[in-house]
């Protein structure tokens, strides 16, 4: 019962450091004219992590081959930048 306890709080302390990682940093954001131009983002929620963007205080979107995607933080932006292709086959 006792490691149970402890498991539950390690994960829980984990969860609010990656959360809190999620820090607003000055990303740019695409212009009214591309993000007109672009397929509209048919999901809710972070690409990277789904959580939903409701919760978040900022949304992030970027355009990618001609499709609007979404995140919640620029961590998450990070993680798409680094490897976008398995990201994308959530939007398709």
């Amino acid at each position: 019962m006792k490691n149970k306890l402890i498991l539950k709080l390690i994960q829980a302390i984990a969860l609010s450091i990656f959360v809190t990682s999620c820090a607003s940093n000055s990303i740019p954001q695409p212009s009214p004219q591309e993000l007109a131009a672009a397929k509209p983002y048919p999901l809710d929620t972070c690409l990277v992590i789904e959580r939903p963007l409701s919760e978040t205080k900022k949304t992030y979107t970027k355009i990618y081959k001609g499709q609007q995607v979404k995140f919640c933080c620029t961590s998450c932006i990070k993680a798409f930048e680094a490897n976008p292709e398995p990201f994308m086959k959530k939007v398709k």
